[in-house]
């Protein structure tokens, strides 16, 4: 993909995050959480085009989408968001010890992962 390609899909991504924030305070609160779901199939569509996505987000890839396929209850939702939280901090951690790649700017500062909080130490 080129570097246009991938500006012009990740502007797009963007758009849809601000018009979706736009419209949270108007719909009902359970929109919020499919939209970010979206949000993030969106991206790892776009990572998997540009050869980016790596075996683990390919598996989170694959669950979302499966999920967002799925019409579900909220108490079937919550029990998956809780099951991807749980997966995302133990892989989280699984690359933070790895002392050979540079720690995402976003963990310097810390990142709460559902009621878990993940700080990086280096």
């Amino acid at each position: 993909m080129s570097a246009e390609t991938l500006r012009q899909d990740l502007f797009s991504l963007i758009t849809f995050l601000v018009v979706s924030a736009s419209g949270l305070s108007n719909e009902p609160a359970g929109y919020g959480t499919f939209r970010l779901l979206e949000a993030a199939g969106r991206l790892m569509d776009i990572m998997e085009q540009n050869d980016l996505l790596d075996d683990a987000l390919r598996r989170l890839k694959q669950q979302l989408d499966q999920q967002r396929s799925d019409s579900m209850d909220d108490q079937r939702l919550q029990a998956y968001l809780e099951r991807m939280v749980s997966d995302l901090a133990i892989e989280m951690q699984q690359r933070l010890s790895d002392d050979n790649i540079d720690q995402p700017k976003m963990l310097t500062r810390g990142v709460t992962l559902g009621d878990r909080r993940c700080r990086a130490t280096h």
